[in-house]
C-alpha cells in the first residue's frame, strides 16, 4: 500500500509538471459558427476563426509554478525509491529470520528427541531407584519446553513466509513481475 500510494502520488505531480510546462505555450483555439435564417428572406451565415493567444508576462507565476511541480516530482521520486528500498529491506529481513528458523528447526528436533530420551530413561530408572520423581518431572517439563519453542518458530515460519509473500507481492511492478498487461502498462 505504501508503494501504491507513493506510486499514485508521483503521478499526480507528474500530471500537474506537465499541466506547468503548457502553461509556457500559446493556447490555440478555432472557432465555427452557423446562423440558421428565421426568415426565407435571411441569408445562412457561416463564420470560421482561429484565436491564438500567449501571455508574455506574468510575474514569474508561471516559472514558480513550473519549479514548484519540478520539486515535488524529485521529491515524490525520492521518496517512492525510499519506500522500495524500505520494502527490500524488510524483505531481505524476513528472509534472514526464515533462513535462522530453518536452521534451528533440526536443533529443536535433536532437543526434542533428547528430552523425550531423558525423560524415558528417568521414568525407567524410577523402579530401579536410580533416578527419582523430579527429575522425570524435570526431564518431562523440558520435552514441552522445547515443543513449545518448535511450535513458536513453526508459527514464527508462516508469519514470514507471508510477510515474504506480500512483500513480494508489492514489490512485483518494481522489479517487472506480474501478468503482461500490468508490465505494459507502466
Amino acid at each position: 500500500p505504501a508503494q501504491r500510494r507513493a506510486a499514485a502520488e508521483l503521478l499526480a505531480a507528474e500530471a500537474a509538471l506537465v499541466e506547468a510546462r503548457a502553461a509556457f505555450r500559446p493556447k490555440v483555439a478555432l472557432q465555427a459558427g452557423l446562423a440558421s435564417p428565421m426568415e426565407e428572406s435571411e441569408s445562412t451565415d457561416a463564420s470560421a476563426g482561429l484565436r491564438i493567444s500567449y501571455t508574455f508576462g506574468d510575474g514569474g507565476r508561471r516559472r514558480a509554478s513550473l519549479q514548484a511541480a519540478e520539486d515535488r516530482v524529485t521529491a515524490l521520486e525520492a521518496g517512492l525509491a525510499e519506500v522500495r528500498a524500505t520494502a527490500g529491506e524488510e524483505m531481505r529481513g524476513a528472509l534472514a529470520r526464515l533462513e535462522t528458523i530453518d536452521r534451528a528447526m533440526p536443533l529443536i528436533a535433536r532437543k526434542i528427541a533428547l528430552s523425550r530420551s531423558e525423560a524415558e530413561t528417568a521414568r525407567s530408572q524410577i523402579v530401579t531407584g536410580q533416578s527419582n520423581l523430579r527429575q522425570l518431572v524435570d526431564a518431562e517439563i523440558e520435552r514441552y519446553r522445547a515443543e513449545d519453542q518448535k511450535i513458536r518458530m513453526q508459527a514464527a515460519r508462516l508469519v514470514l513466509h507471508l510477510a515474504i509473500m506480500s512483500c513480494a507481492v508489492e514489490m512485483s511492478p518494481a522489479i517487472g513481475v506480474g501478468s503482461a498487461g500490468a508490465t505494459e502498462a507502466q
